[in-house]
This record gives C-alpha cells, structure tokens and sequence, in this order.
C-alpha cells in the first residue's frame, strides 16, 4: 500500500464510509473500484481531480491531500490558451 492508499483509507474509515459509500457521495464520480485500486497501491497516480473529489467527500484539506500524494502525484501538463506553450 502506498501511502497515499494509507492515507486515503485511513481518512474514508475515519469518517465511517464504505467504498460504496463514497461512490454515493460522489454521485458515482470516484467509483468503489477505483478508490479501492487507489487505496491498496494498484493505481499509483491518481488525478488531481479524483484528489480534489475526495477532499470534498471527506471534508479535509485539499493541501494535506497533495502532501500524502508526494510522489504519487503526477501533475497535469497545462498549456497556455493563447499560444500553446506548456506553463
């Protein structure tokens, strides 16, 4: 288990939520499968919008989040609208 995994599934049973459960949270957004392939390590670089998503679920800090991401997290390539260039 990662410790982002660690991380998520300690915040999920501190809350008292199943996997089910967050997936009715999320109306569907985060599925059970997903988070439970998050949680024991078998996705290791989940998006910044599924993070963002579980923040909101779980009603913690977006920061503390990205933090126990570390290397785990794989920031989006942004470009700039205007010429293209990556920011």
């Amino acid at each position: 288990m990662s410790e982002l995994g660690a991380y998520l599934k300690q915040l999920r049973l501190s809350r008292g939520f199943s996997l089910r459960d967050v997936e009715r949270i999320t109306d569907g957004k985060v599925s059970n499968a997903y988070l439970s392939q998050v949680e024991t390590g078998k996705v290791k670089h989940p998006t910044a919008v599924m993070l963002h998503r579980l923040t909101a679920a779980y009603c913690s800090d977006f920061g503390d989040m990205m933090r126990a991401a570390g290397e785990d997290f794989r920031a989006p390539q942004l470009t700039c609208p205007t010429c293209g260039q990556p920011q």
